[in-house]
């Protein structure tokens, strides 16, 4: 089975204009997507959280996905579930809520799904086998972060606008510019 990506725009509820979108592969789980929810938002506690498929914060147990280590207190699902296995269709709303103490609460939307075609990592079951593993250790798949001070940043932007304005360097002859093999000076006619 070839793997699909599936890319979702998530907004923080309240807090108008802040979101991202994310996308993640339909081998990877909730658990996979929560995580990358939490990157992206900067969570770096770990805290409950619960997935509701009705699009609905707080709906009942029968659409809520939650942490896999809790359901002994609950009704809901384990969010170690496959994105694949939910039947996702573009367009579906998810209601995430991570901490339940400050309730952090997303709206997910499936935008798009689509094709992977990379899907060289699949065995022959159609199973990434690096998807379970990137639960359990350091990496969760897709996601890069850099961090730099305000300062860094400024002096990267500066130094970017700088090399654009220098252009490439000009003939001292007929003050045309020169391309890095040279170019024809028509001043050497």
């Amino acid at each position: 089975m070839q793997d699909s990506v599936y890319v979702f725009a998530a907004r923080l509820v309240d807090y108008n204009g802040v979101g991202c979108a994310i996308a993640i592969r339909s081998s990877q789980t909730l658990e996979h997507l929560h995580r990358a929810l939490r990157r992206a938002f900067s969570w770096y506690d770990d805290h409950l959280y619960s997935f509701w498929l009705s699009g609905v914060h707080w709906d009942g147990p029968e659409t809520e996905f939650t942490a896999p280590l809790e359901l002994g207190e609950t009704e809901a699902r384990s969010a170690a579930v496959r994105l694949r296995d939910l039947e996702l269709e573009p367009g579906h709303p998810i209601a995430y809520l991570f901490d339940f103490g400050d309730q952090w609460r997303v709206l997910l939307e499936l935008r798009e799904r689509t094709a992977d075609e990379d899907d060289e990592d699949e065995d022959e079951d159609g199973d990434d086998p690096l998807a379970d593993e990137a639960v359990e250790g350091t990496e969760d798949g897709y996601v890069a972060r850099i961090y730099a001070s305000r300062a860094q940043v400024r002096a990267m932007a500066a130094h970017g606008a700088q090399v654009v304005a220098a252009g490439r360097p000009l003939c001292p002859l007929c003050d045309q510019p020169m391309d890095p093999a040279g170019h024809r000076c028509p001043r050497w006619n």
